[in-house]
């Protein structure tokens, strides 16, 4: 399945970067996996390069406010003492890398960032 990139970002399984307005091409659940973070478009990318939208989304999202809290870049939404809130050591070193790159691509706020590197670091003490 192909997806339009809405927000930067690196794929954990190929390392590859991907920007905004390119266009993903993975397996179906790979995909549903990184819209749900908030990378990916929730339509789909046809052969002749047209959106459609995904028929099966009966998957809750962070949109509709269902699904799990959010650990995708709009977990970055709102002031530093939110932000701070939503990102926890709970989170695995992969999604605080991911945020600390698109914080640092986006507004750049520096308690965000310092916080994010603070949770990386414990939960490296941690293991």
């Amino acid at each position: 399945m192909k997806a339009k990139v809405i927000k930067r970002f690196r794929d954990k399984n190929t390392k590859k970067v991907y920007n905004k307005g390119a266009v993903y091409d993975g397996s179906d659940e790979r995909v549903k996996e990184i819209q749900q973070k908030g990378f990916l478009a929730s339509e789909f990318v046809d052969e002749n390069g047209q959106q459609n939208p995904v028929n099966d989304s009966h998957e809750p999202t962070n949109e509709d406010g269902g699904g799990q809290e959010s650990t995708s870049p709009s977990a970055l939404e709102g002031n530093v003492n939110e932000v701070k809130e939503k990102i926890t050591a709970e989170l695995d070193q992969e999604t605080l890398e991911t945020l600390l790159e698109a914080e640092q691509q986006d507004k750049a706020r520096k308690g965000v960032m310092d916080h994010i590197q603070d949770v990386m670091q414990e939960n490296q003490e941690d293991e």
